[in-house]
């Protein structure tokens, strides 16, 4: 899970946290850093996106047990939440699609029940039906959906059980959604949803990426080191 950042207001950027409104093109996409806390419902991604660091993670999680519990449950969330001030937001999206998780939608629900701000970041990947419909009546402040690209750095087929999925998504005409993809979209999305996408490319953030496995296509357009040491405020805050 990762920690908070102060409240200010932004415009442009990338991988950001969206709190008012969504617009088509995050270039024209103002939006402001709120406090959250990002949670990672299920421990291995069955996209495997060339640019997320699955192995480093998967490696870390189970080096000194492996056989810790690699999914969250309802309980565990619920258990969780108690302890995360009602301002603080809470999103879905972390190292893994939210969605595999059965119990996703449960949590969401529960937690906009407590006063949470609640975001979702999916490709839909593993999502059902029920699942996708039940979005509709949760009052989720944004969806960030990630979609194929032509290359396949995310490994996520465009097949008709794919395409039934995003246009029942599509569907719902949800009004805070931004449709994302890094690097350029699959060609047989823009016949499925009637919108642009934002396409972006590939940062690394604490420099976790290993650029020599990565396709010759990839372009890295920064590549943040890993920083040590204490984590330090950059504007006081009330909390204890």
């Amino acid at each position: 899970m990762s920690g908070s950042m102060p409240s200010r207001p932004r415009r442009g950027g990338i991988r950001s946290n969206p709190r008012c409104g969504l617009e088509e093109k995050m270039t024209d996409f103002k939006f402001t850093l709120s406090r959250w806390v990002e949670f990672t419902l299920d421990m291995g991604c069955p996209n495997s996106c060339v640019y997320c660091p699955q192995k480093l993670l998967m490696s870390r999680y189970y080096e000194n047990d492996g056989k810790r519990k690699s999914s969250m449950t309802l309980g565990d969330f619920k258990n969780i939440l108690e302890n995360i001030p009602k301002e603080v937001a809470i999103d879905f999206a972390g190292m893994g699609e939210p969605l595999i998780n059965p119990e996703a939608v449960d949590m969401m629900a529960y937690a906009a029940r407590k006063g949470h701000k609640v975001h979702l970041y999916t490709s839909l990947r593993g999502a059902s039906p029920k699942q996708i419909l039940r979005l509709k009546d949760l009052p989720i402040s944004s969806f960030v959906l990630h979609l194929p690209d032509g290359d396949g750095l995310m490994k996520l087929k465009v097949d008709a059980d794919y395409k039934k999925r995003l246009a029942l998504f599509h569907s719902l005409n949800l009004p805070n959604v931004l449709y994302t993809c890094i690097g350029k979209v699959h060609s047989e999305i823009p016949g499925i949803i009637k919108v642009e996408p934002l396409e972006t490319p590939i940062v690394s953030r604490a420099g976790t990426l290993d650029t020599n496995e990565m396709p010759e296509q990839v372009k890295l357009t920064r590549n943040f080191m890993a920083k040590t040491g204490k984590r330090l405020c950059r504007q006081p805050t009330n909390r204890r």
